[in-house]
């Protein structure tokens, strides 16, 4: 699978302090309505996140774990662990992919999966949870 080139992604330029510090507080409910800790929330977001960032090259073909591992910098024994579950409680699927002696397992987000991840990552809705957020802690007046 080839790599996208520098020019094909942009990041928008936002305060990312004020964005992770109300992001935090806001994720918080949505985790525990569907039974998640954070380290199952960025398996998840970097499968999509990887989705996004190759695009057309993946051909259909899911996110592995090694590419997993290196956007999270989690251990490859951790990123294993948490994807072995998210798989069994039907967040993600898995794809097996044996070409002789190696055996490639390649994962996307099942239907439930997409739908927690775009619950969490809506901008405009974000946005009006940490202003919201600001408001009720009284740090904004």
């Amino acid at each position: 699978m080839a790599s996208p080139n520098r020019s094909d992604y942009k990041f928008d330029t936002i305060d990312y302090s004020i964005l992770i510090g109300g992001y935090i507080a806001i994720v918080a409910p949505i985790l525990k309505e569907y039974h998640l800790s954070f380290s199952d929330l960025r398996i998840m977001a970097a499968i999509e996140a990887l989705t996004h960032i190759f695009g057309w090259r993946l051909n259909g073909q899911g996110i592995s774990a090694f590419q997993i591992n290196k956007y999270t910098g989690f251990q490859h024994q951790k990123v294993r662990g948490i994807v072995t579950s998210l798989r069994d409680r039907g967040r993600i699927t898995e794809d097996v992919i044996v070409q002789g002696k190696r055996t490639i397992y390649r994962y996307k987000l099942s239907k439930e999966g997409k739908m927690i991840v775009n619950k969490l990552c809506q901008t405009d809705k974000v946005h009006e949870r940490i202003v919201d957020h600001l408001y009720k802690t009284r740090l904004l007046k």
